[in-house]
């Protein structure tokens, strides 16, 4: 809920709370960008939601970002081969006017 108070000073944003959710979300309107937390809870995982919402063609261009506790590099080529585009680990800070995201990967 971090993220989405900072990013909801200049963006429209648009949280849910699990994979089901997101993944009935992106059928119903095409976003801009995706952030996609791995370990969801309950059901369905981040990368599983990634891999169906994929299968939409109205999203085979748009980047999805996952954003996750998990920072090894095996992790990342993981999620990179699972149809993420991005990768960013937590912590997330709030620097000034700028999101401050550590260490992270391109």
């Amino acid at each position: 809920m971090a993220i989405v108070a900072m990013l909801n000073r200049k963006y429209s944003v648009e949280a849910v709370n699990n994979a089901s959710d997101a993944i009935a979300r992106s059928r119903a309107i095409v976003f801009d960008l995706i952030l996609m937390d791995i370990n969801l809870g309950k059901g369905e995982n981040g990368i599983e939601a990634v891999k169906e919402i994929r299968k939409n063609i109205r999203y085979e261009n748009i980047p999805i970002v996952a954003m996750t506790a998990y920072a090894m590099k095996d992790d990342e080529t993981e999620f990179l081969r699972s149809g993420f585009t991005h990768y960013i680990f937590k912590t997330v800070r709030r620097k000034r006017d700028y999101i401050d995201v550590g260490n992270n990967h391109e």
